[in-house]
C-alpha cells in the first residue's frame, strides 16, 4: 500500500467519480486501473460502478475512513518534524 494510492481512493470517494478525482490531481493518473489493482489485491470491491454512478461499498467506507486517518497521521508527523527542524539551533 502506498500513500499515493490512499490519496487516490479518498479522492474517488470524495468526488464520486473516477474522472473527477483524476482531474483533481491535474494529470492523468490511471485511477481506474489503480482502483482495480487495489480491489484485486484486497480481494474485495470498494466501489459499486456502472456507466453513470459510483458508490462506495461498506468495505470501501472502511478503507476510505482508515485512509483519511493515515493521511492525518502523515500530516501531523510532518508538522511535528518540521517544527522540530525549525526550532533546532544550528
Amino acid at each position: 500500500m502506498e500513500l499515493r494510492q490512499l490519496e487516490y481512493m479518498i479522492a474517488i470517494a470524495d468526488h464520486g467519480s473516477i474522472s473527477k478525482a483524476a482531474e483533481s490531481f491535474h494529470h492523468t493518473v490511471g485511477l481506474n486501473q489503480q482502483l482495480i489493482k487495489l480491489e484485486q489485491e484486497l480481494g474485495i470491491q470498494l466501489f459499486y460502478r456502472d456507466k453513470h454512478h459510483l458508490q462506495v461499498t461498506a468495505a470501501g467506507r472502511i478503507y476510505v475512513e482508515n485512509a483519511r486517518e493515515i493521511m492525518k497521521i502523515k500530516k501531523n508527523t510532518y508538522n511535528i518534524l518540521s517544527d522540530m527542524k525549525n526550532n533546532t539551533v544550528g
